[in-house]
């Protein structure tokens, strides 16, 4: 069973590639009915504000349901899940663009370029020194997949990198690794502060007023992970008090962001609508990642990337 409110294209991708599969793709017009007459026992599910999120989780929660694919990382939408049910995400698949992303975030903020936009539109010539990113450290939190990319590509250009993981074991490319008991204590060391880790009980607003005055006050903030990590109103307290250099986020805790919302006028945070992951191809590629683990369940093989709904990951 597929959730979506756009399904032709991955029904037909994984009709071809698994024909002996029976498949129904549940869309908002047909939602009800579809569930009654259908007993899923896989779920392959995209989250969409055109179903409601009562709907996905009555789906997921099925009694015929015995494993669910996340098309994406984050799941908490869904939660609580049945402990009987397996769970799987895409955690991995578009890593590196993500990561993409994050570095293209740095070196614009490093070099400078949100000011001379600014002065391009004023038409005002002034140059100013910058320093380059191989002087400076980034501070990564959450050194899983997406994280490990990140590390990659900064140590790449030179940059000092600190890790913080669950469980603080070597990882190529981080120089320092830490447990998340001593965040505080890095955050101070860093000039770029990037967030990758899943929302959980334990990582909602784990960023807040106290995290932020820890940052250096030309620090920068980069948020790809999930909006509600971070706690909003304390980032804009801390950015129009120029507490902060500045940040760029790509998720929200309410997506799309309200137009009344007063993070749109502030002139030191850069806003993009959650695309961090949106390289030209992605849905092909979640499909594919699908397909894949489709055919183990077929031959009774075990899963990749089983996640535990009680961690978030």
């Amino acid at each position: 069973m597929i959730i979506h409110d756009d399904c032709e294209h991955y029904f037909d991708a994984i009709k071809a590639r698994c024909p002996d599969v029976e498949i129904c793709s549940y869309a908002p017009s047909s939602l009800r009915q579809d569930i009654e007459n259908f007993a899923p026992q896989v779920v392959f599910s995209w989250k969409t504000k055109s179903i409601p999120l009562s709907a996905q989780r009555t789906i997921v929660t099925l009694p015929s349901v015995e494993w669910l694919h996340i098309a994406g990382a984050g799941f908490e939408h869904l939660l609580p899940l049945p402990d009987h049910l397996t769970v799987t995400n895409s955690s991995g698949v578009c890593s590196a663009f993500m990561a993409e992303t994050v570095l293209a975030a740095i070196l614009m903020w490093n070099f400078g370029f949100p000011r001379y936009i600014e002065l391009q539109r004023e038409r005002s010539w002034q140059k100013f020194q910058w320093k380059s990113v191989s002087e400076k450290t980034v501070l990564i939190i959450g050194v899983g997949s997406i994280g490990s990319k990140v590390a990659q590509y900064t140590k790449a250009v030179g940059m000092r990198v600190i890790g913080v993981k669950n469980r603080p074991t070597a990882v190529p490319a981080v120089d320092e690794m830490v447990a998340p008991a001593d965040l505080h204590d890095v955050l101070a060391q860093a000039d770029y502060v990037c967030v990758h880790v899943p929302l959980t009980q334990h990582t909602r607003s784990l960023l807040g007023a106290r995290e932020l005055a820890r940052m250096k006050s030309n620090a920068i903030l980069i948020n790809t992970a999930r909006g509600g990590v971070v706690d909003e109103q304390a980032l804009a307290t801390a950015l129009v008090n120029h507490q902060i250099g500045g940040a760029y986020l790509d998720v929200f805790a309410d997506e799309p962001l309200a137009q009344d919302s007063e993070l749109w006028s502030l002139p030191n945070l850069i806003i993009s609508p959650h695309v961090s992951d949106s390289v030209a191809d992605w849905q092909t590629r979640f499909v594919d990642f699908f397909i894949d683990n489709l055919n183990r369940w077929q031959a009774s093989e075990t899963l990749v990337n089983i996640v535990d709904p009680e961690l978030g990951y």
